[in-house]
C-alpha cells in the first residue's frame, strides 16, 4: 500500500483499541466528576432556598453598627457622671443592644451562609459547564474512532478478500499448466543430445582421412 506525500498513516486496530479504552475511562472519570459536583450543587441549592425563605423581606442586619453602639454605651457609663435613674436607662439599653447583637449576630451569619452558597453555586455551574464541554470533545473523539475503527476493518476485510482472489488466481493458473503440460506431454518428442565441439572435430578428421 503507498502513501501519497500529504496522506498521513492510519492508526493500526491496536492502536485504535488502546486510544478508545483510555478515552472511555477519561468520559467515565468526567461523568463521575460531574455527577458529584452535580450532587453537591443540589444540596447547596436546597440549603439556598430554603435560607432564602428564612430571610425573605428582611435587610441584613448591621451588626458592627450595633456593636460601636454598644460600646459607645459602655463608655458613658464608665466616664460621665449621671443620676442614677439615667444609669438605669443606659444598662437597660446596654442590654437591650447586646440582646440585639446576639439576634444580628445569628442572622448575619445566615446571610453570610447564603452569600457563600450563592457564590459556590455559581463555582459548581461554571465546572459543570467546563466539564460538559470536555464529555462533548471526549464524545467526538470516541465518535470519530468508532469510524476509523470501521474503516480499519473495512480495509483489512478488503486486503483479505484481495488475498484470496490472488490465490485462488494462482492457483486456477497453476492447475491450468499443469492440465496443459499432461495434454502435450505424449506428443512431444524427446530432444536428441546436442553434439559438443569435441564430437564435431573427430567426426571432421574422420572425413578428411576418407577422402
Amino acid at each position: 500500500m503507498f502513501l501519497l506525500e500529504n496522506d498521513e498513516p492510519k492508526e493500526g486496530a491496536d492502536e485504535i483499541k488502546i486510544r478508545r479504552q483510555a478515552l472511555e475511562s477519561k468520559r467515565e472519570a468526567l461523568l463521575t466528576k460531574l455527577k458529584n459536583i452535580d450532587s453537591q450543587a443540589k444540596y447547596k441549592s436546597y440549603e439556598a432556598r430554603a435560607l432564602h425563605t428564612v430571610l425573605k423581606g428582611k435587610r441584613r442586619p448591621d451588626a458592627r453598627g450595633l456593636r460601636r453602639r454598644l460600646e459607645t454605651l459602655e463608655f458613658k457609663v464608665q466616664t460621665e457622671a449621671s443620676t442614677l435613674q439615667m444609669e438605669r436607662q443606659l444598662m437597660k439599653e446596654i442590654k437591650k443592644t447586646e440582646k440585639e447583637i446576639v439576634e444580628a449576630s445569628a442572622e448575619d451569619k445566615q446571610f453570610r451562609k447564603l452569600a457563600y452558597l450563592e457564590s459556590d453555586l455559581l463555582e459548581c455551574e461554571k465546572e459543570m459547564d467546563k466539564i460538559g464541554k470536555e464529555l462533548q470533545e471526549t464524545n467526538r473523539e470516541i465518535s470519530e474512532l468508532e469510524k476509523a475503527s470501521r474503516d480499519e476493518t473495512k480495509r483489512q476485510m478488503f486486503e483479505e478478500r484481495e488475498r484470496k482472489k490472488s490465490e485462488y488466481r494462482e492457483k486456477k493458473r497453476k492447475e491450468k499448466k499443469d492440465e496443459q503440460k499432461k495434454e502435450t506431454e505424449p506428443y512431444m518428442t524427446k530432444i536428441e543430445p546436442l553434439v559438443s565441439l569435441e564430437d564435431i572435430c573427430v567426426i571432421k578428421k574422420k572425413s578428411e582421412k576418407a577422402d
